[in-house]
């Protein structure tokens, strides 16, 4: 058993003992809902934490449905049309294994998947969906276990973890059309995996881990495959977003989970909501031109600004792991607390209302949004499909 499966499952059982908050948090009433439904939930995640080394799961119950404003102007959310989202899950695609990750481009649907045979060790495969026919086409053997992938314009990017010791991790470069290998870049971090990608500006950036702590926040210039940053981070690093406001990043060291806030240019670092973020790797973060929306456990979640100023928070009922969003809302993953099952939910940013939730065949291990559609890759294997439409109503501020 990996380290981190034993650092995952000792995480779980501790949060078994409390449940969702400490003592004094919440009302007797609802104490005895959440303890009515505990045992059930806690069996759940114990279930998945065995099953998927380094993919967090978090469920947490919180007492308030609605939106709480911390500090909202027009500047910050825009007076717009507040979208109806109207979303189905219209196909679940088998695959040949279970993907630790998902990225939609104009090439096809592509999924990073470390294990295609268990029986043959270690080994994995990327493999690609045409999202016209929703039919796996194509499984390309790399020889490694693919932990990452992202796609670009001209290229596929996928993050590698060794199958030996003596191997570093590494990222590659796919052509999508028959999927050879154009180019390997050595990570200089040792034993280290990379739990997410990000694209921003013609450069690949990642979020890489190792045993030890020693983590780094490493920039690959897209055309020519040269590394041309390279931040030390100590800390367990789960997940990134790049956009216009710098770099963020979760730190999942035990005991001081934070959200990470870094300059693109100079590396320098802020720590943000030290201990009150809810790490669930590639479900923490969506970032936004103006910001990031990051999951805070039993604080709710927030969108931040690129000063770190927690400048509008919500509370979640059933957990909220968000992974695409824009000015508009966010999309996330969570669960329905009347049905227990998992769902894919958009948030109104303007309103906090939950617009849409819709119902996922298992738990997903990574999703990413192309126009309107949601591909969701799920626990135990496949990807799930959801189509989505948006129609305007009231456009005058509440």
């Amino acid at each position: 058993m990996s380290r981190d499966v034993e650092e995952l499952i000792r995480q779980t059982l501790r949060q078994r003992a409390s449940l969702v908050s400490p003592p004094g948090e919440v009302g007797d009433e609802e104490r005895s809902i959440r303890a009515h439904r505990g045992q059930k939930l806690a069996v759940t995640a114990v279930a998945l934490a065995l099953a998927a080394a380094g993919f967090a799961l978090v469920f947490s119950v919180f007492s308030a449905l609605g939106p709480r404003d911390v500090s909202v102007t027009t500047a910050q959310f825009p007076s717009q049309a507040a979208p109806v989202v109207h979303a189905r899950l219209s196909a679940t695609i088998p695959t040949q294994g279970e993907a630790a990750s998902v990225s939609a481009g104009a090439s096809g649907v592509w999924l990073a998947v470390p294990e295609v045979d268990p029986a043959a060790g270690c080994g994995g495969a990327v493999e690609r969906i045409d999202p016209t026919t929703n039919a796996l086409t194509d499984t390309f053997p790399i020889g490694a276990a693919p932990t990452a992938i992202e796609v670009t314009a001209d290229l596929v990017w996928v993050a590698t973890s060794p199958c030996s010791e003596n191997e570093l991790p590494s990222l590659l470069a796919l052509a999508p059309t028959d999927g050879h290998i154009v180019s390997s870049i050595t990570l200089p971090v040792n034993n280290g995996t990379a739990f997410r990608l990000a694209e921003f500006e013609g450069r690949v950036w990642l979020a890489v881990a190792d045993d030890s702590d020693k983590g780094a926040v490493i920039a690959v210039d897209a055309a020519s495959h040269d590394i041309v940053q390279q931040f030390p981070v100590t800390g367990r690093l789960r997940d990134i977003a790049a956009t216009s406001t710098g770099i963020w990043v979760i730190d999942d060291t035990f005991q001081r989970t934070a959200l990470l806030h870094m300059n693109a240019e100079t590396g320098e670092v802020s720590r943000l909501f030290e201990g009150s973020v809810d790490v669930r790797s590639g479900f923490a973060l969506a970032g936004t031109p103006s910001g990031v929306w990051v999951s805070r456990g039993s604080s709710g979640a927030s969108f931040v600004d690129e000063s770190g100023a927690a400048i509008r928070e919500f509370q979640v009922a059933g957990g909220f792991g968000p992974f695409a969003a824009d000015d508009a809302g966010v999309w996330y993953w969570g669960l329905d607390m009347t049905t227990n099952n998992q769902v894919i939910g958009w948030l109104d940013a303007r309103t906090g209302v939950v617009n849409t939730a819709v119902p996922l065949p298992s738990a997903p291990t990574s999703a990413d949004l192309q126009g309107e559609v949601v591909w969701v890759a799920l626990y135990g294997g496949g990807v799930a499909r959801v189509d989505f439409a948006t129609s305007p109503i009231d456009t005058h501020t509440p």
